[in-house]
């Protein structure tokens, strides 16, 4: 891509999978990354860890949301 994303974006890899991994190849193609790692899951996060993925989707938009209100 000629330019990187603006947008936020959530970066979720598992500690038993490639972790870091997905924050550092969204860095790639993003300026805004959050990076989180889910502990006791590997490569199917949702099936794995669903109340922990859904827990730090919500937190995630909520700071979407949280910045866009200081914008205005």
């Amino acid at each position: 891509a000629a330019r990187k994303l603006t947008i936020p974006v959530l970066a979720l890899g598992g500690a038993q999978s490639i972790g870091p991994g997905v924050a550092a190849c969204m860095r790639q193609v993003a300026e805004q990354v959050e990076e989180g790692i889910v502990p006791d899951s590997g490569h199917w996060l949702t099936e794995e860890q669903p109340e922990e993925v859904a827990s730090r989707l919500l937190a995630f938009i909520a700071t979407i949301g949280l910045r866009r209100a200081d914008q205005s």
